[in-house]
């Protein structure tokens, strides 16, 4: 280039207007960073925590699975628990008062036709057969506390085993 050309060139340069400074919209760029940061940081941590989420819904559904409880299988021991602590009241009872045999055997007397009949008892549990109407036979095969009458046509059984088992039944 020549020097005149050159010459033109800074004058024109020198003329020419400045270039417009370019606008930074400062608060944009921050709350943009700021957002890519809080999602980078979520997405870390739910990563970091992923494994002790799964870790903790594999436990609760285990300590679930431990702790239900099976009726079912509760229900023969339930009953037998029942039966053996409604005998240990009854024996228990009997034992304080042996008036309760007699009013078993009037209970199964009054449920029974007016027949001939015999009145079989477990042998501790015969006080006095003298004041009784019919005759009574000692039967060891008797739980304590039961009663059996038997007549031509009938036997009616009465006692703890008999009535345990009506309420087993029930239940």
């Amino acid at each position: 280039m020549s020097s005149g050309a050159s010459s033109l060139v800074s004058l024109y340069a020198a003329m020419a207007p400045a270039p417009a400074a370019a606008v930074v919209d400062v608060d944009r760029i921050l709350s943009e960073a700021y957002a890519r940061g809080v999602a980078d940081g979520e997405a870390a941590a739910t990563a970091a925590l992923a494994p002790d989420r799964s870790l903790l819904a594999n436990l609760g559904a285990a300590l679930t699975a431990a702790t239900a409880i099976d009726i079912e299988t509760l229900r023969q021991p339930f009953a037998a628990l029942v039966t053996a602590v409604a005998e240990a009241v009854v024996m228990a009872e009997l034992a304080l008062s042996p008036a309760i045999i007699e009013r078993l055997v009037e209970a199964a007397l009054a449920s029974a036709v007016a027949e001939p009949a015999t009145v079989r008892l477990h042998p501790d549990d015969i006080t006095s057969a003298d004041d009784c109407p019919v005759r009574i036979l000692a039967d060891p095969e008797l739980a304590r506390g039961s009663v059996a009458v038997e007549g031509p046509a009938f036997v009616v059984h009465d006692g703890l085993a008999a009535r345990l088992a009506t309420l087993l039944a029930s239940l």
